[in-house]
C-alpha cells in the first residue's frame, strides 16, 4: 500500500505532517509499503531535485519505498507559448528528477509520467492553469521525442 501525495517533493510543513503520519501509521502496524511522490512541477517554479531526494531518502530511512508518480513539467507559465529554451528548461528537470529516482533504485521502485504525448495532456483541459495550452510531456503532439524524451532515458540508462 502507497501514500500518493503532492506537495511533499520539498522540505516544509507538508513533508514534515507526512513523517509523522508514516511514523503513526508504521508504530500502530498499518502496513504501508511506500510512497508515491507526485511530481508536478514547472520549469518557472521553484523545484530542487537536491530537495527531493533528501525528501526521499527521509522516506526510505522508514524502511519504505518511494515512487516518482504523476511526473510532468509545464513549460508555459508565461503564457508565451513554448520554445527551444523551454524544452531545454523542461527536459533539465525531467532528467534531473529521474536521476534522484535512478540513486535510490531499488529503494525507488518506479517513475511514472502523468501523460505520454502532448497530444492529450490534461493540462489543457484544467481550468487551475492560467494559460490555455501547456505541452508537459516526454513527447510532443506527434508522439515524437522531445528533449525530455532523451534527457529521461539518459537518466535512466543503466551502464
Amino acid at each position: 500500500m502507497f501514500i500518493n501525495e503532492y506537495g511533499i517533493e520539498q522540505s516544509g510543513e507538508k513533508l514534515e505532517g507526512l513523517l509523522s503520519l508514516l511514523d503513526e501509521l508504521l508504530a500502530a502496524g498499518v502496513p504501508i509499503d511506500g510512497v508515491g511522490f507526485q511530481c508536478h512541477t514547472s520549469i518557472d517554479e521553484e523545484f530542487s531535485p537536491s530537495e527531493l531526494g533528501q525528501a526521499m531518502d527521509a522516506v526510505i530511512a522508514k524502511g519504505l519505498e518511494v515512487q516518482i508518480t504523476e511526473l510532468d513539467v509545464r513549460i508555459n507559465d508565461d503564457q508565451t507559448g513554448k520554445s527551444s529554451q523551454k524544452l531545454a528548461a523542461q527536459a533539465e528537470l525531467f532528467g534531473a528528477i529521474a536521476s534522484e529516482a535512478a540513486q535510490r533504485y531499488p529503494e525507488c521502485s518506479a517513475l511514472v509520467l502523468w501523460g505520454l504525448s502532448d497530444a492529450d495532456s490534461y493540462v489543457n483541459h484544467s481550468s487551475w492553469l492560467s494559460q490555455d495550452k501547456d505541452w508537459p510531456h516526454p513527447y510532443d503532439e506527434n508522439f515524437m521525442p522531445k528533449p525530455a524524451f532523451q534527457a529521461l532515458y539518459q537518466a535512466l540508462s543503466r551502464p
